[in-house]
């Protein structure tokens, strides 16, 4: 379970976030035909990609947290007497 984790949420995640600073590049450099490193980046857009797309990532992770705080607010706390417990789930 923990390797389908790791190939789908982290390394997807380093290959969306150089995707897109390597689309702030404007001039690539080319050794044997096949592009290679960026040369020169569009800095203004650069700036905007290294300060938005976490910003973004983590506004999403907020709102996740919100919801699942919200959904589980009505739900039994887990450290709790055996007594407290049922007199909650039989509400």
């Amino acid at each position: 379970m923990m390797i389908v984790l790791l190939l789908f949420s982290f390394y997807s995640m380093y290959n969306c976030f150089f995707a897109a600073v390597d689309s702030t590049c404007t001039v690539w450099s080319e050794q044997c035909g096949r592009a290679g490193a960026c040369n020169v980046y569009d800095m203004d857009a650069l700036r905007a990609v290294l300060h938005f797309v976490p910003a973004a990532l983590i506004g999403i992770s907020v709102i996740w947290d919100a919801l699942f705080w919200w959904l589980s607010k009505d739900k039994m706390e887990l450290f709790q007497d055996d007594h407290k417990a049922k007199i909650i789930a039989d509400n």
